[in-house]
């Protein structure tokens, strides 16, 4: 069995090797500098996509969505 702290470990080194994945997409080149620096999502954007995806989405299957996204613990937009 996996005691406790070895799972937070676990977790904590899937978390990393999720988030470093696709380096290619979570970091962008400075057209000024040339540097490399990490990409953000802008709010507004985020917002135009949840709203294009609640648009798109057949209700049933967005419904489930917003089900996996809170028992996840991702935040559940209200749309």
């Amino acid at each position: 069995l996996i005691s406790k702290p070895e799972r937070f470990h676990i977790t904590e080194a899937a978390k990393e090797l999720d988030a470093n994945r696709n380096p290619e997409a979570t970091t962008v080149r400075s057209p000024t500098s040339h540097r490399f620096r990490e990409h953000s999502s802008n709010p507004v954007c985020k917002e135009v996509a949840h709203s294009i995806l609640h648009k798109s989405l057949n209700p049933a299957l967005f419904a489930r969505y917003k089900d996996l996204q809170r028992r996840l613990g991702y935040p559940v937009h209200a749309m």
